[in-house]
């Protein structure tokens, strides 16, 4: 892999015009404030020194001893991009094209000597179509993780489909551009796309919620609790679960995670960290957290749902776009009871691009859950998305298969 490429393809992330925020339920977040803009993609940063995988016998300690890491996997995914339409003027043309003066179709009477032939106007002949790819072809349920199908949880035997936003702002992504109902629509139209192919696994949709925003100062608003709950109320009667989304900013990830836990008490309810924020200086630095604050946040997941008695495993998605959002990352456990941990590949760009990030979070294999995130292209932003979107079909040929999928 090109260790280069990895700090410079996705620096940015999420927000390219700046978006709005706000500490309180009266502030509107419909139009952009003091949130920080993205990182500067040409910062001046050193050369990645990417950690060594763990080697093979080389345990976990602590309660929850799990599984050796084994060596990085190989990496493959689909390049199966849809051919460039014919352009009718630039191929399949036999000549060129006839130019005769006004009024002058008729050859009767003319010399044949210096009539120009009436030649065929050549017809572009349409590349025949790609064949339709099917669930045979993909095979995802033969190929879902193993430690997927050993979860107590919604990942054994469904794929997470996740439209990410802020509620109260139309710039910070899908899920806050529509009304709920409408948003709903949508979202529910896009996971059955992944459920006709993904073979006999199912779908489970998803409300995936910042909750906390981070400001320029690097201090944090959290989204006011009445309108929050109107999404989880909304999503428990639709049967769609809900991530809520921390940014951290100068806070750290315990109080991140502890402000969150309460809701917990929703069965339908996980949480997720943004290290791309957990920084005093967001916009002109790219955060990070250490493999001690994910695990960290795992036991507090974990001793939450056990001291309060609460049902169900839960899951914590850990945004990664590049190699300096996880540190020590190779030392982050995946074996904590009840908590299903998601290394999810942020980031936007060409699909050339999308894949190097997937390859370097695949490297991680201590992390074998892991999620995907695509931005939809958007008429009013300059750039920031994806382009192409990569279609379902080719994101469930990412090997591992990504349990969880999200969109922005």
């Amino acid at each position: 892999m090109n260790r280069r490429l990895l700090p410079l393809a996705f620096l940015t992330v999420l927000l390219c015009a700046g978006t709005g925020a706000s500490q309180d339920a009266d502030t509107s977040f419909d139009e952009p404030t003091d949130r920080p803009e993205s990182p500067d993609p040409f910062l001046t940063l050193p050369e990645p020194a990417l950690p060594e995988p763990t080697l093979p016998g080389a345990t976990p300690t602590g309660q929850f001893a799990g599984e050796p890491a084994g060596q990085p996997a190989a990496v493959a995914f689909a390049h199966s991009l849809p051919d460039a339409e014919l352009d009718p003027g630039s191929s399949g043309t036999t000549g060129p094209a006839i130019h005769r003066e006004p009024g002058a179709g008729s050859t009767e009477g003319a010399d044949a000597a210096t009539v120009a032939p009436v030649l065929p106007v050549p017809v572009p002949v349409p590349e025949p179509a790609a064949p339709q790819i099917t669930a045979a072809d993909i095979r995802a349920d033969e190929r879902w993780p193993a430690a997927a199908r050993a979860s107590n949880g919604v990942i054994a035997n469904r794929q997470v489909i996740a439209f990410y936003g802020h509620p109260r702002s139309r710039y910070m992504g899908i899920l806050g551009e529509t009304p709920i109902e409408e948003m709903t629509a949508a979202l529910l139209a896009q996971a059955a796309e992944y459920d006709e192919l993904n073979g006999d696994i199912g779908v489970a949709p998803a409300f995936h919620i910042i909750y906390g925003t981070v400001f320029a100062d690097g201090s944090v608003g959290v989204l006011n609790e009445e309108r929050l709950m109107e999404y989880i109320n909304y999503a428990a009667d639709h049967d769609i679960l809900v991530f809520l989304d921390h940014q951290i900013g100068n806070g750290t990830v315990a109080d991140a995670i502890t402000a969150m836990l309460p809701y917990l008490r929703y069965p339908n309810v996980h949480l997720a960290i943004d290290p791309e924020w957990a920084t005093p200086i967001p916009g002109r630095e790219i955060g990070h957290v250490t493999a001690a604050d994910i695990n960290n946040a795992q036991f507090l997941i974990y001793e939450y749902l056990e001291r309060n008695h609460l049902p169900g495993d839960r899951m914590l998605v850990v945004h990664q776009f590049n190699w300096r959002m996880i540190a020590d990352r190779e030392d982050v456990r995946a074996d904590y009871p009840r908590v299903e941990l998601i290394h999810n590949a942020d980031g936007f760009g060409q699909p050339a691009q999308k894949y190097v990030s997937w390859e370097f979070n695949v490297q991680a294999t201590n992390l074998p859950l892991k999620g995907f995130k695509l931005f939809y292209p958007k008429s009013w932003r300059d750039g920031g998305y994806d382009e192409p979107l990569l279609t379902p079909a080719q994101v469930l040929q990412l090997d591992p298969v990504p349990v969880y999928v999200q969109y922005q």
